[in-house]
């Protein structure tokens, strides 16, 4: 990842199984809290072409799964 002018980098789940996103999902191994230290925010937004928005998901989110090949953004810190 790079900090960009915004910081903001896409990201997809390049594996064929599902990714743990936030600790609803998994307690310790889930993409938010191994990557803390590189986030500016435990957030991660995925687009929802349902209602034309970006949906944020972070620790306190329901539990979420990154689906395979599924895109996502996160705010790096550098």
């Amino acid at each position: 990842m790079s900090s960009n002018t915004n910081g903001f980098n896409l990201i997809g789940n390049p594996y064929p199984s599902y990714i743990p996103a936030n600790s609803n999902a998994d307690g310790t191994n889930n993409i938010l809290t191994i990557n803390t230290a590189s986030l500016t925010e435990d957030t991660i937004w995925f687009w929802n072409q349902a209602t034309g928005l970006y949906d944020a998901v972070n620790q306190a989110s329901a539990s979420m799964f990154i689906a395979p090949t599924q895109g996502f953004f996160v705010s790096s810190s550098g």
